[in-house]
């Protein structure tokens, strides 16, 4: 099957870009001027780059694939902009170096988003209309989102709603204050390679945050400041071997 890789597309404003009939590995980036309805491959998987240009007037689409991937640089976004359209896009990969609302009620498959920053220490990022569920990443590259993460649900009715966030080697020990509400269960999951962390809990709400995984390799410190209103949270220092 053949693979196929486009670079930065400048077609006109509003158009459709339908790559549906790919059946390889689809890698598309689209310029940042125009806004797009982006269609990948419907059997394989595609990544979406869409740079700085992601915003509530394009519409990403992916197929039946599970590993489809949307990349974006999302500073600035607000509650209006940001409110963008995907289905059948399971990972989100966010860059906010300063402030960003990015909200995924029109959204359908996502299963986790993850956000770098600008290594400073106050990237503000808010990341509203997830499934109960999704999986929230700190760092997915060599930065780490540093200051103020909220994340909230379309829908925190459920009795039993849980979030993971996943930990990274992008860490550096630098303050990261979390945000939720409605949610019962925060799962906290070291990756093998994960570096320090400092996350305050004092204003999650969960009634129960559970930690496991860490570093292979060597111990790392996870500090975990403050305690939710329906629960506790302490320091737990030295994760992994």
């Amino acid at each position: 099957d053949e693979k196929v890789e486009v670079g930065a597309i400048a077609a006109a404003d509003g158009a459709t870009l339908d790559f549906t009939g790919v059946t390889g590995t689809l890698s598309v980036a689209v310029g940042t001027t125009n806004d797009y309805t982006v269609k990948g491959s419907a059997t394989a998987a595609t990544t979406f780059t869409m740079a700085g240009g992601l915003d509530a007037d394009d519409s990403i689409e992916g197929g039946s694939a599970t590993t489809d991937k949307a990349t974006a640089t999302v500073t600035g976004l607000t509650a209006t902009t940001g409110a963008i359209t995907a289905s059948g896009v399971e990972v989100f990969e966010l860059t906010n170096t300063a402030t960003a609302v990015v909200d995924f009620t029109g959204t359908t498959g996502v299963t986790e988003v993850s956000i770098n920053g600008g290594h400073a220490t106050d990237d503000v990022a808010t990341l509203k209309g997830l499934d109960a569920g999704t999986a929230v990443t700190l760092g997915n590259g060599s930065t780490a989102h540093v200051g103020s993460l909220t994340v909230a649900l379309e829908d925190a009715t459920g009795s039993s709603d849980s979030l993971t966030l996943n930990l990274t080697a992008a860490g550096t020990g630098g303050l990261t204050n979390l945000t939720t509400a409605g949610i019962e269960t925060l799962n906290i999951v070291g990756a093998a390679d994960m570096d320090a962390q400092n996350i305050s809990v004092l204003n999650v709400d969960a009634s129960k945050i559970v930690v496991t995984g860490g570093n292979t390799t060597s111990a790392v410190d996870l500090e975990l400041t403050g305690g939710g209103t329906a629960g506790t949270a302490s320091t737990v220092k030295q994760i992994g071997r």
